[in-house]
């Protein structure tokens, strides 16, 4: 099929370039609402996955702030109950320092109560 010699002279070239940006800006358009929906249901889901994230967080701060509160009532009471046993040794050393007793407790909690201890409690009977 072979074109006429006028095919590009006046009117069909007007029309041809017309139907051909047509098609373009048509095509830029479909292409532009495309994206620009794509953009939205992305941010949607970016919302989305912030929000949960985001109470994820808190929840998770609130269980550490929780875990850290009790880890801290722990330590003082192991603190106390430590102090009370090396009163109770040093008690023991004093009223009776060859105690079995005492090197038991000693072997148990890992106490190394020096010789000096000794020395101590005999100062603390006179």
């Amino acid at each position: 099929m072979e074109l006429p010699a006028n095919f590009f002279d006046g009117a069909t070239l007007v029309v041809v370039g017309t139907g051909i940006w047509v098609a373009l800006k048509y095509t830029w358009e479909q292409a532009r609402d495309y994206f620009s929906a794509n953009r939205e249901t992305l941010e949607e889901r970016e919302r989305a996955f912030e929000g949960k994230r985001d109470e994820r967080i808190e929840q998770l701060e609130a269980e550490q702030a929780r875990f850290t509160e009790k880890l801290d009532r722990l330590t003082q009471t192991i603190t106390h109950q430590r102090r009370a046993i090396d009163w109770m040794a040093m008690e023991i050393a004093r009223l009776d320092p060859g105690s079995k007793l005492l090197t038991r407790v000693n072997t148990i909690l890992g106490l190394d109560l020096p010789v000096e201890m000794e020395a101590l409690a005999r100062k603390l009977d006179d």
